[in-house]
């Protein structure tokens, strides 16, 4: 079943393996709403397929991701934050019940830098550079 993606893009590398690539390079792989709905869509497809054994998320060369798209979040009061859809989305993630791999290479900053802790495992290029605000 073929599912319309616009922030990501899906292909089967190997046997058993699902990639995810985060694919909105004009703002920098930034993650908004849309994208981990996406995410997480492709996450429950492979929790269903019994074929697949394990899923990686990746993002470009430059930049993994540049954090939540603050442009979406900006009218967001702190209550908002905690109630948005998108708690349910990361809580999904972070649920997923096979090895969820993030591959990093460039930029991780924020929201991209927490894929470290959602991640089964993560495997960071040298060319990395990850962080969160404080």
């Amino acid at each position: 079943m073929d599912r319309q993606v616009q922030d990501i893009i899906v292909d089967r590398p190997a046997a058993g393996v699902v990639q995810v690539r985060l694919h909105r390079p004009e703002f920098r792989n930034a993650l908004r709403t849309q994208t981990l709905a996406e995410i997480v869509a492709e996450l429950n497809a492979a929790m269903a397929d019994p074929g697949t054994g394990a899923v990686v998320l990746t993002g470009g060369l430059d930049c993994f991701a540049a954090g939540a798209d603050v442009r979406e979040m900006a009218p967001l009061g702190p209550v908002d934050i905690l109630t948005h859809e998108r708690q349910r989305h990361w809580r999904a993630i972070a649920a997923f019940g096979k090895p969820l791999v993030g591959a990093v290479c460039g930029y991780a900053l924020g929201a991209g830098a927490n894929w470290r802790f959602a991640a089964t495992f993560s495997s960071q290029a040298r060319t990395r550079n990850s962080g969160s605000p404080r």
